[in-house]
Formats: C-alpha cells, structure tokens, sequence
C-alpha cells in the first residue's frame, strides 16, 4: 500500500466519557486521504481550514472545574465537534449496547436521525419486524429474499479495497431512495469515504446500502444490531451538499467537516481476529485486507525526532491542545501530538493495545465511531512523553483488561504512578458546555 497523504482538519473539545476528561482540549487530526488500489483519491478536504464547533461560542470544561476554551470559526454549526460536561458519568458507561456497562445519558442531538412518517408501502428485507439490512452473513440466503444480497467476509466490494469483518446484508444503489425500501433511514453510501474522513470519494463510487442510525442514545442492540465490527459514522449520500453556519444541512442529514452528511452503520474492523483467515483489518478504512497495513504505534508521538514523517502507519495523528492560564488568560496550548485510529466506542481497539473511549462527535455513544487511546498500566507505560496513565473505573478495567488509557493529564490531576501504583480517581466535575 502507498503511504496517505496527510490532511488538517480540527475538532474542539475531548471529552473521555467515563474517564472524565473535557480539560478544555482541541483535536487537530491528520486524516489520510486514500491513494492505495482502486479506491482513488478523495476529492478535497472539506473542512480542513481547522476547528469547527457546533456552537458560535463552543465552551469545554475544565475537569478541575475551571471555565473552558471559547472557540468559534466560519464552519459554526459543524457536527465534528464535541462540548460536553466532565464528571457526568460518561460514554463507555452508557446504557444500553449489551456488555457495555452503565451510566450516564447519551446525547439526544439530531445529527444522524433519518427517515421519518409511516412507509406506503411494507419494508422488505425484514425478519420478525427487524431489518436485515446491516445483519452479519455468509451467503444471500442469510440475507432473506427480498433484494439484499450477501456482501461476505472474503469479498472485497471493489476489486482489491477490501471486505466487511463477518459480512453484511446490503444492496447496490445509486439513490438514498433505493435503500428506503428496506429501511426509512439507509444511507446510498460509498465504502471509499473512510470513517471521520474530512474529504468526499471520487465520483463515480460504488455505493451499498447502509442501515440507518442516530448517534448516540439509543445505543444497545437497537444501534446496528449490536455488532461490534459495525460503527454509526457519517456518511455522505450520492446528493450530498456543502454546509456552513449560513448554509446549514436539511433535515435528517447535518454539517461534518463542511460537507452535508447522515450517519449509517459502516463496516469498522477493530482487529485481524474479526477478519477472515488471510484477511487483515486496515485501521483506517475498517475493512478487511489481503494485505496487511502499516502498523500503527496507538498513542506513541507522530514524527520521530529530527524527521518530517509520520509513524502512524494507517492510523491518524491528532494534535492535542489543552487550556492553561498564562498572564491571567486563557489560553489554548498544544500539548501533545499521538497516533490513533478510528474504531467502534466501547471496544478494545489497536490490535488489543487500546480502548476505543475518544468520541468524536458530538453526539456518541457506545457502537458510535470514535478513536483508540493506548491501555496502561501504569504512568511509565505510556508512550507519548505528554501522557500519564488514567485509571480506568472498575467495570471498564475489565472490558478492556486494563487500569487505565494514556492521556493528557492536566498538572495536578491524579494518574497511576508506577512506583505507588496508587491514583486519586478520575478528576473533577467540568465546566458545562454550550
């Protein structure tokens, strides 16, 4: 595979749910632009100017309670962006996705919500009220006998691109109209538009139906069926239009990254055991590959020293800001660069070295999209020299084997120290944002 490209985007505002972190922090990520097989490259990247929020004045807390960074550019209105409350419970202890523990409410936006009023006709492709759109398969028949048909575990949906982990029960289309018949909210999507990608696939593009989804609650087996090698992202349709403040989505579609766009349930390995034999999981597609990817070092800084390149492999770079006070002020202050990659909120990511506990938008929860921090065990373990280890609570240390995750820790907020092994929770209650 060639090497990406590498293209800025901005996000502000990061808040580990469950872990408790909204420290006032801004997310640049470096996002690939697809050069490798058939895929092509993508068209642009919308977006890429840098931070977006979804407010004017976009506020994240500050977990030691202090008030947050206020932000705001042309692109207001824009859904990559997150303004939460820290302290309040948090996403990897959200109710509902089965396995996944418990906790506090997951957003209620709009962003991702489709369909709307009764069909005039019944769904197809439907077993015992459900859809099948979206179900795992291995053959059509998995997939009933009413228009979808098997995309499986081996077969790559173009030439060379790559397979969906387990397979999936979808249609050929070129219209959201044409999927609608098997759900009110399918998206007509491409798998050549990678998850959190800031730019749009190359026209003409082969496009599957996609089931619909809404980001955040619910979660549970209502969010793509509950599987885990699936995540609710955002897709652009066949029509999609550019957005702005001034220029704002329609409805059951909204603005990521400059672009119109709804969320489905999209394909999203988050390793080589949900793979088929001889298959790889590309970490930044979520599919499953003949050949396997660069590796990427999750949580280990971008660039070597003395070098312009990255050593993400097929992952992302994130440039990570946080808040500090300098002469009285407030300010935003880069405080370290990490490699990460997609995956799917709430599972172990990273080819088991990370927990995928970063949301990425502003509505989230558990089976959304989201990003992979490293596991640690201790302070030491982390590979970035601007991290410290944050402990995990005690359900969360069992789903993801693991005390705590690599993070950006504020001075004086507590970490687990490798000499004591000891650490003071998971910080204070934050700011709430706008």
């Amino acid at each position: 595979m060639a090497r990406p490209d590498w293209v800025r985007a901005g996000l502000v505002g990061w808040s580990i749910a469950g872990l408790l972190l909204s420290c006032g922090q801004v997310i640049e990520d470096e996002l690939p632009r697809p050069t490798h097989g058939p895929r092509g490259g993508a068209a642009g990247a919308a977006g890429a100017a840098g931070a977006t929020p979804s407010n004017e004045e976009a506020r994240a807390g500050d977990a030691s309670g202090g008030a947050g960074a206020t932000t705001s550019d042309e692109h207001a209105g824009d859904a990559s962006v997150i303004t939460s409350e820290a302290g309040t419970g948090g996403l990897v202890d959200r109710p509902g996705r089965e396995g996944l523990g418990s906790g506090g409410e997951a957003g209620t936006g709009t962003a991702g919500e489709g369909g709307g009023g009764a069909p005039a006709t019944p769904l197809r492709g439907q077993r015992n009220g459900r859809p099948l759109m979206g179900e795992s398969c291995a053959i059509d028949a998995d997939c009933g006998d009413d228009g979808l048909r098997c995309l499986g575990a081996n077969e790559d949906y173009d030439e060379g691109s790559g397979a969906p982990a387990n397979g999936i029960c979808t249609a050929a289309c070129t219209t959201d109209s044409a999927c609608r018949i098997f759900d009110q909210a399918a998206i007509c999507a491409t798998l050549d538009e990678a998850p959190l990608m800031g730019g749009l696939a190359e026209e003409p593009a082969l496009r599957f139906c996609m089931l619909g989804c809404s980001l955040g609650a619910p979660s549970g087996n209502s969010k793509c069926h509950g599987r885990l090698d699936l995540a609710c992202r955002p897709f652009a349709p066949p029509d999609s239009e550019e957005c702005s403040k001034k220029a704002p989505c329609r409805e059951g579609t909204f603005c990521y990254r400059g672009q119109c766009r709804a969320a489905a349930c999209g394909p999203r390995c988050n390793s080589d055991l949900e793979c088929a034999a001889g298959r790889h999981c590309d970490p930044l597609w979520g599919l499953c590959t003949t050949e396997v990817p660069e590796y990427t070092p999750i949580g280990a800084e971008c660039m070597t020293e003395g070098s312009d390149d990255s050593v993400c492999g097929y992952g992302v770079c994130l440039y990570v800001t946080a808040e500090q006070i300098i002469e009285g002020e407030p300010r935003q202050v880069r405080v370290k660069e990490m490699c990460t990659q997609p995956c799917t909120l709430g599972t172990v990511c990273g080819e088991g070295t990370g927990a995928c506990v970063s949301p990425r938008l502003p509505d989230y929860g558990p089976g959304d999209v989201g990003y992979c921090l490293q596991k640690c065990d201790c302070d030491a373990d982390c590979l970035n020299s601007g991290d410290r280890c944050r402990a995990l609570t005690p359900d969360n240390v069992e789903r993801y084997g693991s005390p705590g995750v690599c993070d950006y820790i504020p001075e004086g907020s507590p970490s687990i120290d490798c000499a004591s092994g000891e650490n003071g929770g998971s910080g204070g209650e934050g700011g709430r944002g706008n």
